[in-house]
C-alpha cells in the first residue's frame, strides 16, 4: 500500500495511511514524502499531514515538509497552505 501511495495511485487518498503514522510513522511519512516529490495530489496529502499531526510527530513531520518544497518549489503553494493550517 505504501509504494501505490508514494507513486501517487489515486485509489489510495492520504487519509488511507493517517491509522498507520501511530504504529509506523518512518515508513508512512517517507511515502508521504515520495508522494509529495514525484507524486499528484501534494495539497491533499499536505492537508491529511496536517490534520493527523500529533505533537510527537511534529518534528519529523516538518522534515518531510521542508524536503518536499526544497526538492519540489512549485508545491511552495501547499505548503504555504499547510502552514497556516497548523498554524489554525
Amino acid at each position: 500500500a505504501l509504494r501505490h501511495f508514494a507513486a501517487g495511485d489515486a485509489h489510495l487518498p492520504p487519509d488511507a495511511l493517517t491509522p498507520a503514522l501511530a504504529t509506523h510513522p518512518e515508513a508512512v511519512l517517507a511515502a508521504f514524502g515520495e508522494r509529495l516529490r514525484h507524486g499528484p495530489g501534494a495539497a491533499q496529502a499536505l492537508r491529511t499531514l496536517a490534520d493527523a499531526t500529533t505533537p510527537v510527530l511534529a518534528r519529523r513531520v516538518a522534515a518531510v515538509v521542508r524536503d518536499a518544497v526544497t526538492r519540489t518549489p512549485d508545491t511552495a503553494a501547499a505548503v504555504a497552505e499547510y502552514v497556516d493550517r497548523r498554524l489554525d
